[in-house]
């Protein structure tokens, strides 16, 4: 569990966007982060997709989730990434949308493209990570189709320069 003022101040953010850097991938949908100027949970949940568990109970889920692993690993381990705030998640998570910033490529709708070609995303996505929340944006909807068109910050045509800090974007 994290302390209380990280969540609060990534309860804050929800709905904007935050440059970070990828140091470590957990497993297909989750990855610790280092913000820039900003005090938030390092660990984060990729959203809009649902891996194998690393700690499944089954060789193929196991091996499913390994795979899935690297794939996001080779994807932003070690990289700058664009990570928009959807949610904070019952375990206390932020639940992100990433963009990786040397090519603005959105990780979670390449994550679950892969998966699904791959055979590596669970049949049902789980939405047991999903609290209620009092934020504006359907959990529901993100998680089983792609929002409306201008419902989400346009992160694909947003050209950076990643040598200094990009700031802290609104809706």
């Amino acid at each position: 569990m994290h302390n209380e003022r990280g969540i609060n101040d990534a309860l804050s953010l929800v709905g904007r966007s935050v440059t970070a850097y990828c140091t470590k991938v957990y497993d297909g949908d989750t990855a610790w982060f280092k913000f820039e100027g900003e005090t938030l949970p390092d660990r984060c949940r990729l959203i809009g997709y649902d891996s194998a568990e690393i700690t499944g109970t089954t060789g193929e889920e196991k091996w499913k989730a390994a795979e899935s692993k690297r794939l996001l690993a080779d994807m932003i381990e070690g990289r700058w990434v664009m990570l928009r705030i959807i949610d904070i998640d019952c375990w206390d998570r932020p639940l992100v949308e990433v963009i990786r910033l040397d090519d603005n490529i959105n990780i979670n709708d390449k994550m679950k493209r892969l998966q699904v070609e791959r055979g590596l995303m669970k049949k049902k996505p789980s939405t047991r990570h999903i609290r209620p929340s009092s934020h504006s944006i359907s959990m529901t909807r993100y998680e089983y189709s792609t929002p409306p068109v201008g419902s989400l910050l346009e992160l694909r045509n947003i050209r950076p320069n990643i040598t200094r800090p990009l700031p802290i974007m609104s809706r």
